[in-house]
């Protein structure tokens, strides 16, 4: 049963993460000092990944 779930969630990383072909389209920097990275897949999708987490005074 293990091993048929490791083969499972390693079809899911490839189906969600691989295929796709998630390519960078931007850096949107704010001013509390954050960052997102926006990404597009082949198919016209976009997603945003945080790659920096709010911090500085413009968090309180």
């Amino acid at each position: 049963m293990h091993d048929a779930q490791q083969r499972l969630r390693s079809l899911w990383r490839y189906v969600s993460e691989v295929e796709p072909e998630w390519q960078d389209e931007e850096k949107v920097a704010y001013m509390d000092n954050s960052v997102e990275l926006v990404q597009v897949d082949k198919y016209g999708n976009r997603r945003r990944k945080t790659l920096e987490y709010p911090s500085g005074d413009a968090c309180f």
